[in-house]
């Protein structure tokens, strides 16, 4: 009987170790693309660095690197996020009308009340003159 209970809960364990693995390693991603924006929106985007990041965070760059394979991974990220969430937004919009100069104006609110509701992320990406962003910005309005 015993042999039985200890049988069984080795076989909880590699399943816990394994799901405990993957939240610390979620948990991780978050802290670093965290850090990566607390610093894009501090000194801006053209000063962000894996160092700087690895700094905030108290890691070596090395974990980094285990997440992304350089800085431009880490922004393509970020640019992916919030592109998502404004596309997502324009999209969800309800537009009650056909008439194009409606539609045009609705949709326009909807982009400014976005930007309004995130100030930093907005400025520090869309406004950024990073050759970087500006890649970023043409793929999003050839969508």
């Amino acid at each position: 009987m015993l042999f039985n209970k200890l049988t069984a809960f080795k076989k909880e364990i590699p399943n816990g170790s394994k799901e405990c693995k993957a939240r610390q390693r979620d948990e991780r991603l978050e802290l670093i693309l965290k850090a990566a924006n607390e610093i894009i929106f501090a000194e801006g985007i053209d000063n962000l660095s894996v160092r700087k990041i690895a700094s905030r965070i108290e890691y070596s760059p090395l974990i980094i690197y285990h997440y992304f394979r350089h800085k431009d991974d880490i922004i393509d990220h970020l640019m992916g996020k919030s592109y998502q969430r404004i596309l997502s937004t324009l999209a969800s919009a309800q537009i009650s009308t056909d008439e194009p100069k409606q539609k045009l104006k609705a949709t326009t609110r909807n982009y400014i009340s976005l930007a309004l509701q995130m100030p930093d992320e907005y400025m520090a990406i869309m406004l950024s003159s990073s050759p970087g962003i500006l890649m970023h910005k043409i793929l999003l309005i050839s969508i």
